[in-house]
């Protein structure tokens, strides 16, 4: 996989879904999903790097706008991801849509991502398309779902397209500490995904293990990414570091 599609699907970590967080400020309506609250003007920043090493990226994410008509709430989401070592440069930039339907959430990104390839610096554009969590009144210990996503890649006349399968499951809720603090009730979910990439040097299979952790009123918290192709693996970790969200009670 080339380096410029590394960066560019870091924008919302391949397969595991982009995730939003917000609060509700005054007299707002309750959210649609308390797990996936939406507002205008919430922003948050997850730091991301292997399990037991320093942070690779900071992706910063802030809710632009949001609109409502009945049980359905439509959002405009603006994410940015730099390095530590060029934290003042966009490696990438991204804007999603999100919908949230009944409770049930569902996501577009478009993004853009500069990175290496070959030792050449090469621009690539995503567009995906990812599921979110199932309605907050499902996600009780036990639990279980299934959804799909898309993710294309393009970068000159190089298309990479990658569909996963991911099964989920609610484990219960525990206590959870991250650079951003310590949550108490944290909503435990493990998911098993399967990954098939096509592209011009033909077709990859892998399959990767999650363990996310959310919060009612701040969203994800913590996401834990095990992906296994052939005899490898790679462990990643992405944290919340900062925001201006707040938990709400149940």
């Amino acid at each position: 996989m080339a380096r410029w599609l590394v960066a560019a699907t870091a924008l919302f970590g391949l397969g595991a879904g982009m995730v939003l967080v917000a609060s509700t400020h005054g007299a707002d309506p309750a959210p649609c999903n308390p797990y996936y609250p939406l507002a205008t003007g919430a922003s948050w920043t997850y730091r991301e790097g292997p399990l037991g090493k320093p942070t690779l990226i900071e992706k910063t994410s802030v809710v632009k706008s949001l609109s409502r008509e009945g049980a359905r709430e439509t959002a405009t989401i603006e994410q940015t991801v730099r390095t530590p070592e060029a934290p003042g440069v966009a490696a990438g930039r991204a804007r999603t849509s999100v919908q949230c339907d009944g409770g049930r959430i569902s996501m577009i990104v478009k993004g853009r991502a500069r990175g290496q390839d070959g030792g050449k610096r090469a621009t690539g554009a995503v567009i995906a398309r990812l599921p979110g969590l199932a309605p907050a009144k499902d996600l009780v210990p036990g639990y279980e779902w299934s959804a799909e996503s898309q993710i294309e890649a393009v970068e000159g006349d190089r298309r990479i397209v990658t569909r996963g399968v991911r099964k989920s499951r609610v484990e219960g809720t525990e206590v959870v500490s991250v650079p951003a603090g310590r949550f108490s009730d944290a909503l435990r979910i493990a998911a098993l995904e399967t990954l098939e990439t096509k592209g011009t040097d033909g077709t990859l299979s892998a399959r990767q293990e999650l363990v996310e952790w959310y919060v009612r009123g701040v969203g994800l918290v913590k996401r834990e990414t095990r992906v296994r192709s052939g005899a490898g693996q790679a462990i990643s970790v992405e944290e919340l570091s900062a925001s201006n969200l707040r938990p709400s009670a149940p």
